[in-house]
């Protein structure tokens, strides 16, 4: 039986977009390694056309739903201020978007000023 398109789209985004060898990352979230892709270009963009001075956020990656349902201590799916652990630094969640699978997470670092690491 061959597989659908949403199957084959479901199995891309670990296999391709989502993929530690050519360029994603693995990041520590409470603890749980997970492979993440991080991209301040897009979080830059969003502040820069954000047209209501709204958006707020330090970092912005992209996780499938099926890695973040290994991180322990979390909402499923992921929320808006919820506070998480991620390599070491505490942040908090300040805006989440699902889109086939993949959450588009944009947090803020805790503590005082803006630092993007990422």
């Amino acid at each position: 039986m061959s597989k659908t398109f949403k199957e084959w789209m479901h199995q891309d985004i670990s296999q391709v977009f989502i993929d530690v060898e050519e360029h994603g990352d693995l990041a520590t979230i409470n603890g749980a390694q997970v492979p993440v892709v991080w991209d301040g270009d897009e979080l830059n963009y969003r502040i820069r056309t954000d047209y209501q001075g709204l958006l707020v956020g330090d970092a912005l990656f992209y996780i499938s739903a099926e890695s973040w349902e290994q991180v322990p201590n979390v909402r499923h799916p992921p929320r808006a201020d919820e506070a998480i652990l991620i390599d070491g630094r505490h942040a908090t969640i300040t805006m989440v978007q699902e889109n086939a699978g993949v959450y588009d997470i944009t947090l803020t670092w805790a503590g005082t000023g803006r630092n993007h690491a990422y």
